[in-house]
């Protein structure tokens, strides 16, 4: 699945609360932060392009990796939320991140 600007509000959250699917998910590039209220997982990875990060409010990260800007887990929260996943591109702002095991 694919995230450009015209999926986004005028705060920059996603259309959905959250996002669950089996599909890659690849974010446009240059839209700062994309907001997420709760978790993003997909089964395969997440690649923002340059200039693109993301935060999710209450909700952890789950992908086989992960690839963008920056990375916030929680952000609007006290209890410790995670990202579950290789982080081959990034910074991890905010989030515990956790070996991932694959079900087979």
């Amino acid at each position: 699945m694919k995230i450009t600007k015209k999926d986004l509000d005028e705060n920059n959250f996603y259309k959905e609360d959250g996002i669950d699917t089996e599909e890659p998910i690849e974010i446009d590039e240059n839209l700062f932060y994309v907001k997420f209220k709760k978790s993003v997982k997909t089964t395969s990875y997440i690649f923002a392009k340059a200039g693109t990060g993301i935060i999710t409010f209450f909700g952890n990260i789950i992908a086989k990796f992960i690839s963008c800007l920056r990375i916030c887990v929680g952000f609007n929260s006290i209890d410790e939320y995670t990202i579950e996943a290789e982080i081959r591109k990034g910074q991890v702002i905010l989030g515990k991140v956790v070996k991932r095991v694959d079900k087979k």
